[in-house]
């Protein structure tokens, strides 16, 4: 679990923790600081470095890439589920407007012109439905993280509160993606 360091202070104050673990640079690089911290500990606490502590460090390591490769699979999935669901809306469009095409060619309209007006169509849907889903996608991430739902996190005894992280950069991302994919 990574959290910060506050909230590690108030966690060590807790009934039933057996271990904490935190990232320090500076810690790493400077063995004199380490073992003037060491000194200034109570007798409970003892502190165990990463680099000396293979087998927690190479779990963490494991479980990160782990969640990593889950979080990339899951992507996948749904901008595969995307992409096929615009691909297929597009198609379905273009094909029952078939006559439609075919009275504007008539009227003189060129390929480009009528290739620009889809365009358009798209275009101003995909920013319609990306500004929707994005909203959406707010609106759930905000309600479960305040939902207070709880789970067993395996080896855990406490429940673990469920969160979900909420990074705009991703929303920026899939809906370029989106945006790019129905032009």
């Amino acid at each position: 679990m990574q959290l910060p360091l506050a909230k590690a202070q108030e966690l060590y104050d807790t009934n039933g923790v057996s271990f904490m673990s935190f990232e320090s640079k500076k810690l790493l690089l400077d063995d004199k600081l380490l073992d003037k911290i060491k000194l200034e500990l109570p007798k409970n606490v003892k502190i165990q470095t990463w680099k000396k502590h293979e087998i927690y460090g190479d779990f963490y390591r494991r479980a990160m890439d782990l969640m990593t490769l889950l979080k990339v699979f899951v992507v996948i999935i749904v901008l595969v589920i995307v992409s096929l669901s615009i691909m297929n809306s597009l198609l379905k469009s273009i094909k029952e407007r078939t006559k439609e095409i075919g009275t504007m060619r008539s009227l003189g309209y060129t390929r480009a012109m009528v290739r620009n007006i889809f365009f358009i169509e798209v275009g101003i849907l995909s920013i319609i439905g990306s500004i929707i889903g994005i909203i959406l996608s707010v609106i759930i991430t905000f309600s479960i993280n305040s939902a207070g739902i709880e789970y067993k996190a395996g080896q855990f005894v406490e429940p673990t509160p469920m969160t979900i992280a909420f990074d705009p950069m991703n929303y920026l991302i899939v809906t370029g993606y989106i945006l790019a994919l129905s032009l």
